[in-house]
């Protein structure tokens, strides 16, 4: 049920919207605007900074949004006792610029978090999705983060970490939005659950250019947004320049939250360097992602990703696309993609590309350095791919190693199978071959898991029929596979 708000004051306003249900909350009419809380006054970065605190803390307090609206351009300098500025569930920056030098420590500007209660809930009810009989889920909405305290991969090889797996979930009056990537309900599992109850009314985040200044000598990140359902982030710039050459970027780093959009973002840098990670998106633990029409370029990859479940591209143009580990069902359509690659391990279920275009790019790589090589079929709908000496295969697989996970789930090592339909392949001069599958260096003894089908219908190159080949050595396979090709077309062959 919508209710419009009027100028007077709701005490206990009740919201039903979807089944949801929020309570016990003050509610006035808004939404503020810092030109009422002094910002025209404010005469240095800093000052300016505390005006816009003071004006989010104050809008929380009402119940209320914040605009930005009448307001071009914002000076912020982030002072010694600065902490991150709150975003209620409307923030509108109304097409402001914010400027933001930061020389005293790396933080997040915005934020918009929940705090996650503890609670224990039989792994079977993890996996069915059913939690009727858990008291604190059976009614309402409710988002559920869930941890397994066994590492899913004991440490990454190069690394001094280990994996730990993580699933989150929407639930509605006891049901869930969907299982997890992979069971619980097993021995080498323990899951850590903990809940926080949700309105179901999306929460709206838009219209802001930021530049982050090159005078900074520390990290600015722009959000964080943590534990929280239906969440809208559109219509954002974020323009990084980085003469100092600072790296662990994570300009939107958003976890354990669920129905998540992120709509007409053009961003340009990061901070990172070509040997040093950073990222623009930062996600961990999501369930029902959507990116739409985003716009990202770095020196290192835009995305760096885990534990992501149902996540659809759109529209989008990228240098890179990860879920560095533990995923299920990724579909990208109308994406471009260039110069890298995107790099999938423990990536379950289906990855999908629907008429997106490769240039200089591997589509599907799994590196290795987490050994885990998971069932996965990997489908290319109508895709043009421009492969050159250093991208020259559809999916890339290295370090297929003899070492054992510990995991059970992740002993045996897959390949996936592979589709290409209505595709053009496109090869650089010079270049004699080109591979659907290049596993790399393969010291796995035993047979390779899964693959069982390679298909290729009405694809088109421009290299002879000889430069295809289907894999780069030969491979070891548990199952026969069928490799069927129908309608080809290659150079020489007209």
């Amino acid at each position: 049920m919508r209710r419009r708000l009027s100028t007077m004051l709701f005490i206990s306003t009740i919201l039903l919207i979807g089944g949801c249900v929020s309570t016990n909350r003050v509610v006035e009419s808004g939404p503020l605007n810092p030109l009422s809380f002094g910002l025209t006054q404010a005469r240095t970065g800093k000052d300016r900074y505390k005006v816009l605190l003071a004006t989010h803390q104050e809008a929380i307090r009402r119940g209320v949004g914040v605009s930005y609206k009448g307001i071009e351009s914002i000076d912020l300098e982030i002072p010694q006792d600065m902490k991150s500025i709150p975003l209620p569930d409307y923030t509108d920056f109304a097409g402001v610029t914010i400027n933001v030098v930061n020389n005293y420590k790396s933080m997040v500007l915005f934020t918009l978090s929940a705090t996650g209660r503890p609670i224990a809930i039989p792994a079977s009810d993890i996996d069915n999705g059913v939690f009727t009989n858990v008291p604190e889920l059976s009614k309402g909405c409710y988002l559920l983060s869930v941890n397994d305290k066994k590492p899913w991969v004991d440490k990454r090889i190069g690394y001094d970490y280990s994996h730990i797996r993580r699933d989150v979930f929407f639930i509605e009056d006891g049901k869930s939005d969907g299982p997890p990537i992979m069971p619980y309900n097993n021995v080498n599992s323990s899951p850590s659950c903990s809940f926080v109850p949700v309105s179901g009314r999306q929460k709206v985040i838009k219209n802001l250019h930021i530049i982050r200044s090159n005078k900074s000598t520390q990290i600015t990140k722009v959000f964080k947004i943590s534990l929280q359902d239906n969440v809208l982030i559109s219509d954002l710039v974020i323009e990084t320049d980085n003469p100092r050459e600072l790296f662990a970027d994570g300009a939107i780093s958003i976890s354990n939250c669920t129905n998540i959009t992120l709509e007409n973002i053009y961003a340009r840098g990061s901070y990172s360097r070509k040997n040093k990670y950073g990222y623009v998106f930062e996600l961990n633990n999501l369930a029902n992602l959507c990116v739409r029409n985003v716009d990202a370029f770095a020196n290192w990859g835009v995305f760096g990703n885990n534990n992501l479940r149902q996540v659809s591209l759109e529209g989008c143009k990228l240098n890179r696309f990860d879920i560095h580990c533990y995923g299920r069902d990724v579909t990208c359509k109308n994406c471009d993609f260039s110069n890298l690659y995107n790099q999938f391990s423990s990536t379950y279920g289906h990855i999908i590309f629907d008429h997106c275009r490769f240039t200089s790019f591997t589509p599907y790589l799994n590196a290795g350095s987490y050994n885990a090589f998971v069932p996965v079929d990997i489908e290319f709908k109508e895709c043009e791919f421009n492969l050159d000496s250093k991208h020259n295969s559809i999916v890339g697989l290295t370090g297929i190693s003899d070492e054992e996970n510990s995991r059970p789930e992740l002993v045996e090592k897959c390949l996936p199978n592979v589709s290409l339909i209505g595709c053009t392949v496109n090869i650089e001069d010079g270049m004699k071959n080109w591979y659907i599958i290049n596993p790399g260096t393969v010291g796995y003894k035993k047979s390779l898991g899964h693959i069982s089908e390679i298909k290729i219908e009405r694809t088109v190159s421009n290299a002879p029929e000889k430069a295809m080949k289907v894999f780069s050595r030969e491979v070891k396979s548990r199952n026969a596979i069928k490799v069927k090709t129908r309608n080809m077309r290659f150079a020489g062959n007209e």
